[in-house]
């Protein structure tokens, strides 16, 4: 797990190795292990390399690597970074971790290749020397690089299928920059060109900032998951490796042997994610799908010849690690359950207690490193979680995003859809059984279920307008009429066709589509890579190998909601092993935040000193009208402001201020 940064320089463009050395700083706290620096000049093949906290003050034209590593697999210098193949003409600056390159390299060995190391760096560097980008597809992983092909003379610039690892760029007078995070391009001279006013307002009204390419700063796009970019004489074309394909492939098989292949996958998940070479904890919420996580590794445990020898075995000798947050008084609170896993498991329970206090003076340091403004204070906490890893010298943590997203974890997204796919589908007794078996769950409004078979049935030329004429009229309602101006509605990226359906989607399939690639998890994506990274903690996501999720993908409805619970197809999976309290319990617990009650405790002082002068909000804002329902709001009228509305105006301005004329960058 590294951050590099890769600069090409345009025609009779030269860039000072200093630059380069101060781009790489910001992105330090993601490789505080090892640093290396390389030069490539295309027309002659000549190189240089350097590792040194001073570097040479040369001006060079060509391919500039600068890469900072964090030391997981294989921690001797053979895993040093930029690295070269054997002729010198490939160099390979990478980020990320490729889970099954044990099995890779045997297979690459067997075709005759030859290694000098135990990292799977140097597998994803052999195996693009053997394969080409055909590789990608073979990779079980998450991953971002830059490769320099000399044979090619092309730069390769490649995110793995979901983009759980960052990879930004821009180009400046010709000249095209690659880096891990966006405070490294804006260390370049001229990279910062302000921000995007429509991507700000968009976030304000409606959250969303990581469903597409374009981020808060103008000029600064993602390289979108699945996806490898070949930049060559200055041109650069975009290539898709990989599509999450949706259909209906297993609806024939029984469920029992549905529930078995799930469990086998998820577990083959979590085995291949246990591969370091340093200690593993997880992140227990005590939820469903920690709790999985954590169980299924000492189920491995138990189950296991320690006879044998490999990176699997001694992660499960010396996984005792968990790490928590916990709320006392808080209905949320789930340390109860926390307590009597750790008991039951024979693990060391780890527990933060994050005050409103502590998390106000937080805010402006964790918004430096997530870079652009994230929809709930949760980021605060999961940044403490990760300085508590670090604090007890565990490096690779295991989470369970990307649960909620594929197995419909969420009743107020999900379950309006799912009703509606029913009566759609001819099962009206079935529909008015499930309606009664969820309405305890909350979280959902039937008038949803309405629209969404009005979507459903509309022609698709009006689904457009009537998307619009239902997001405004709750916008107006949620926003209170604060913004200077209402956006509308955000439109997906790609339509069913192009996740490669094999029939049409049914509303949940659809809405499931939409929150995992564009508007939840890209969003926890980016604040899992950064608050861990923030730390130097390696965060790994076993519910996001891309078996698991395209299998997911392809399971009926029923698999998935069903008899009042979600993710049915995990508690049936995971049942023998966990308490029934947990799987059997159909209340979803969010990892959220006490932050209404700080606004007008703890946080109070800090917001109102916020907007008490100029604001960067401010051309986004009916300023005037803003300050009146927040002060309002504040004296106790709860209908004067929406609080998650609050919230993005909050972190917003601290975003803006922060990045704004460079500031925390240099």
């Amino acid at each position: 797990m590294c951050g590099f940064v890769t600069i090409v320089t345009g025609d009779d463009k030269a860039v000072n190795t200093r630059v380069l050395h101060n781009m790489t700083t910001k992105v330090a706290h993601r490789g505080p292990d090892d640093f290396g620096y390389a030069w490539v000049d295309p027309l002659s093949g000549a190189s240089r390399t350097w590792s040194s906290e001073a570097p040479p003050t040369d001006e060079v034209s060509g391919v500039l690597f600068g890469h900072r590593r964090l030391s997981i697999l294989d921690l001797t210098p053979g895993g040093h970074q930029p690295m070269f193949s054997d002729d010198g003409s490939i160099i390979l600056s990478f980020n990320g971790e490729i889970y099954n390159f044990i099995e890779l390299k045997a297979e690459l060995e067997a075709h005759g290749v030859s290694f000098r190391s135990r990292s799977d760096t140097e597998v994803l560097l052999r195996a693009y020397e053997y394969w080409g980008e055909d590789a990608l597809n073979k990779f079980n992983g998450m991953w971002a690089f830059t490769l320099w092909d000399a044979r090619k003379r092309k730069l390769v610039a490649s995110r793995d299928r979901f983009g759980v690892k960052p990879l930004y760029y821009t180009v400046v007078d010709g000249t095209w920059i690659f880096a891990s995070e966006i405070k490294a391009l804006l260390a370049y001279p001229g990279a910062f060109q302000g921000f995007d006013e429509q991507n700000v307002q968009e976030f304000l009204a409606s959250s969303l900032i990581d469903d597409d390419e374009t981020t808060l700063f103008r000029g600064i796009r993602s390289v979108p998951p699945s996806t490898y970019l070949e930049l060559r004489d200055q041109r650069v074309t975009q290539h898709k490796f990989w599509t999450l394909r949706v259909g209906a492939a297993g609806e024939k098989l029984p469920e029992r042997r549905l529930v078995e292949e799930f469990r086998n996958l998820l577990n083959d998940s979590v085995r291949l994610r246990l591969r370091s070479d340093v200690p593993i904890g997880t992140m227990l919420s005590g939820g469903l799908d920690s709790t999985s996580i954590t169980a299924l590794i000492r189920e491995q445990y138990k189950s296991t010849d320690f006879g044998n020898s490999g990176l699997e075995f001694e992660a499960l000798q010396n996984f005792h690690h968990t790490f928590s947050a916990c709320w006392p008084g808080w209905q949320n609170n789930e340390e109860a359950e926390i307590d009597f896993l750790c008991t039951k498991f024979d693990l060391l329970s780890h527990k933060v207690y994050p005050t409103g206090e502590v998390l106000a003076d937080l805010l402006p340091k964790v918004m430096y490193f997530l870079e652009e403004p994230f929809e709930t204070p949760t980021a605060l906490v999961q940044f403490l979680l990760m300085r508590e890893a670090k604090e007890h010298g565990v490096k690779v943590v295991l989470n369970g995003h990307g649960s909620d997203e594929t197995l419909a974890g969420y009743p107020g997204f999900f379950v309006p859809p799912f009703l509606a796919s029913l009566l759609l589908s001819g099962q009206p007794l079935r529909y008015l059984r499930e309606h009664r078996a969820f309405r305890p769950s909350g979280e959902w409004k039937n008038r949803r279920v309405p629209e969404e078979l009005l979507r459903a049935l509309a022609p698709a030329s009006l689904r457009p307008r009537i998307d619009e004429l239902l997001y405004s009229g709750e916008q107006r309602r949620i926003t209170g009429g604060i913004f200077s101006a209402v956006a509308t509605p955000p439109t997906p990226r790609q339509d069913a066709a192009n996740t490669g359906a094999s029939r049409d989607l049914s509303p949940l399939n659809l809405a499931l589509w939409l929150k995992f690639t564009e508007k939840i998890l890209p969003m926890w994506l980016r604040m899992e890579d950064r608050v861990s990274m923030a730390w130097s903690v390696e965060s790994r996501l076993p519910f996001m190998d891309y078996r698991l999720v395209e299998f997911a993908f392809n399971l009926p409805d029923d698999l998935k909601l069903k008899d009042g619970y979600t993710k049915y197809i995990l508690r049936q999976a995971v049942q023998d092993i966990l308490p029934e309290r947990i799987v059997f319990n159909r209340v979803k617990q969010r990892f959220a935040t006490p932050y209404g009650r700080w606004f007008r405790g703890a946080w109070r002082p800090m917001i109102e000193d916020l907007f008490s002068g100029s604001c960067a909000v401010q051309p986004y804002l009916d300023m005037p009208l803003f300050r009146e329902k927040l002060q309002s709001y504040l004296a106790g009228n709860n209908a004067a402001l929406d609080t998650n509305i609050l919230w993005r105006v909050i972190n917003t301005e601290i975003c803006l201020k922060t990045f704004s004329e460079n500031k925390g960058t240099a």
